[in-house]
């Protein structure tokens, strides 16, 4: 026995209408011109890679934010990293610390203002 998913059938039931879904999907195309970025606080700006080598929890970063002292903090599906420009302190869940995170994934950061 055959089993065909419902989603083909109802493709199929579609064009038989004359509902036009069975038109090829347009290709999508990447313009490979770099786009400059503006910078505003800065006319000179470098990249450095940073990976788990350099004590980053995780490559996969979800968020990052720069607090008022400098520090670049990284939320991952591993912890948060604090980065000093130099080392990372990575936070993590600790079952016996009530004073830790409540979990590890870190999806989004938020720096405050303090004015």
């Amino acid at each position: 026995m055959i089993t065909i998913p419902i989603r083909t059938w109802l493709r199929l039931a579609l064009c038989l209408m004359g509902i036009p879904v069975c038109a090829e999907v347009p290709q999508a195309h990447v313009n490979p011109t770099p786009t400059k970025l503006p910078i505003y606080y800065s006319s000179d700006i470098r990249f450095t890679l940073i990976s788990t080598d350099d004590g980053l929890s995780q490559i996969r970063v979800s968020s990052i934010v720069q607090d008022n002292l400098g520090f670049m903090w990284f939320g991952t599906e591993h912890g948060l990293n604090r980065f000093d420009g130099y080392t990372f302190k990575v936070f993590v869940h600790e079952a016996k610390d009530p004073n830790s995170l409540s979990g590890v994934n870190i999806l989004n950061l938020w720096q405050m203002s303090t004015a």
